[in-house]
């Protein structure tokens, strides 16, 4: 493919040209974020000719801006109602939706990407899907210029208290870091497992002994499996 000159900016745009030109080559490699409704798949068509209002109701739950999290409940027609946009401090990398608290509601967490940040932006749930005033969690053992690529939630020692991996990256290099939580959105640094640039995480039951392990793979390919998680 012919590689191409412009790029996308922040404004609305309309994108026109020939069939086979590679706009939609353009659209996945340059925006891949955007939501895409493909008129020529007839099941795609036919779902939006029966009821044109879709499209609206659907465009309504994007994100409406930068670093906000963006959440809607479903009407008893499975339809998603417009959304409330909630922000999340500079440049989120990553959602956690866990009861963090211990109130028994969901609750919505995020990692900040932005240099410097090295905190964990929490927003309490109602239990109605919604989300009160963000407040801003230090993680502890950070450096100031801190990335937090990843974050995961989860109770690795079954203590009813979740707990946090976080991917991360500053001057000591490249890490996981497991918080232990102690409630309150509290967290105390449990272990460290060297591991560069931690894009993705993921949890199962690698070994099949009955308990959880993480897994985590990095910006340059690698993988990395823990059993031990909080030591």
């Amino acid at each position: 493919m012919v590689t191409r000159q412009w790029e996308p900016g922040k404004a609305s745009f309309f994108l026109f040209g020939p069939r086979g030109t590679g706009k939609t080559t353009w659209i996945r490699d340059r925006i891949r974020s955007a939501a895409t409704y493909d008129l020529l798949n007839p099941s795609e068509s036919l779902r939006l000719n029966r009821d044109p209002a879709v499209f609206g109701k659907e465009c309504e739950t994007l994100d409406r801006a930068s670093g906000d999290l963006s959440a809607n409940t479903a009407d008893p027609q499975g339809y998603l109602e417009p959304s409330t946009s909630y922000p999340m401090g500079t440049q989120p990398s990553s959602l956690v939706i866990m009861d963090m608290d211990g109130d028994g509601k969901l609750d919505a967490g995020a990692g900040a990407l932005s240099r410097g940040a090295g905190v964990l932006a929490l927003r309490a749930g109602d239990g109605t899907g919604r989300f009160g005033p963000v407040s801003v969690v230090p993680i502890p053992g950070l450096h100031p210029g801190s990335y937090v690529f990843s974050v995961v939630a989860f109770d690795f020692d079954r203590d009813g208290v979740p707990d946090l991996a976080v991917g991360i990256y500053d001057c000591s290099g490249s890490r996981i870091v497991f918080l232990k939580g102690r409630g309150e959105n509290l967290f105390g640094q449990s272990n460290v497992v060297p591991f560069p640039r931690a894009r993705g995480m993921g949890l199962a039951d690698f070994d099949a002994d009955g308990d959880v392990d993480f897994a985590a793979v990095s910006a340059t390919g690698e993988l990395a499996v823990v059993s031990e998680v909080l030591a």
